[in-house]
């Protein structure tokens, strides 16, 4: 592992042999996830109070510091929450939460789902980024609704969610929209979308009022619309959203 200086403002012990986030952000930070970062890095520079911010599938918390680095600059207050099922990469977490001194960052050690029970883990290939929830897996793990994990953290409202949950953001996002007030329903979600664009999640989301606002290679960033009605998923009442990015 190499001890380095991320952001800026933050520290974080890397492990570039086994996960591709590390290894990209090992080679340079400013190339990774450049445009999904500085989309963030703007709404934090144009708003005021603290930014509350959600990283469900947080692997070691790369999208967290980059963030609260982006809240120092802007002399704004971090409320984050970080969740990670997976042992190993919850350590490494855990120790960069630490070496950056981020007490503003509450993590959590479970697996999102659209129930409360347990889960199992299973590895995929030589990325610890793609461990995923899959039957018969080798580590199981607690699991819980998104809901339950914001209400234990004391979470009213989110800023931006960042959800990487390796195939589970249909279950665990119905489940949020289908129980959760409106005023919890996030400002901006990041998501990953992959090569072919996910258009059935994105549809869903379209359902719960959010619009495409950036597109990138592997990521979709979404925006709420003020005017959306009711919660509900799917089949949420409402105009038809256009993709509104490039």
């Amino acid at each position: 592992p190499f001890d380095v200086a991320l952001f800026g403002t933050q520290r974080a012990r890397l492990h570039p042999h086994d996960n591709r986030c590390e290894k990209r952000v090992f080679a340079g930070a400013h190339l990774w996830d450049g445009a999904e970062r500085r989309h963030l890095d703007a709404m934090i520079a144009a708003g005021s109070g603290p930014f509350v911010f959600v990283d469900a599938g947080a692997n070691v918390g790369l999208y967290t510091l980059s963030v609260r680095a982006a809240c120092q600059a802007a002399g704004r207050a971090l409320c984050a929450v970080a969740i990670e099922p997976d042992p190993d990469t919850l350590a490494r977490l855990r120790c960069n939460i630490d070496l950056s001194r981020a007490d503003e960052v509450t993590v959590v050690p479970a697996a999102l789902s659209d129930s409360t029970g347990t889960v199992t883990l299973a590895a995929s290939g030589t990325n610890r980024g793609e461990v995923r929830v899959a039957a018969g897996g080798a580590v199981e793990v607690p699991a819980r609704p998104l809901t339950d994990v914001l209400d234990q953290a004391g979470v009213t409202r989110i800023d931006g969610l960042k959800i990487d949950i390796e195939g589970m953001e249909a279950a665990v996002l119905g489940r949020f929209f289908a129980t959760a007030p409106a005023s919890l329903h996030p400002d901006v979600i990041l998501l990953e979308t992959g090569r072919s664009g996910n258009s059935a999640l994105l549809a869903q989301l379209a359902q719960a009022g959010y619009a495409p606002i950036l597109r990138t290679r592997m990521n979709t960033v979404l925006g709420l619309t003020r005017d959306a009605s009711a919660p509900g998923w799917p089949g949420r009442p409402g105009t038809h959203l256009a993709n509104q990015g490039p």
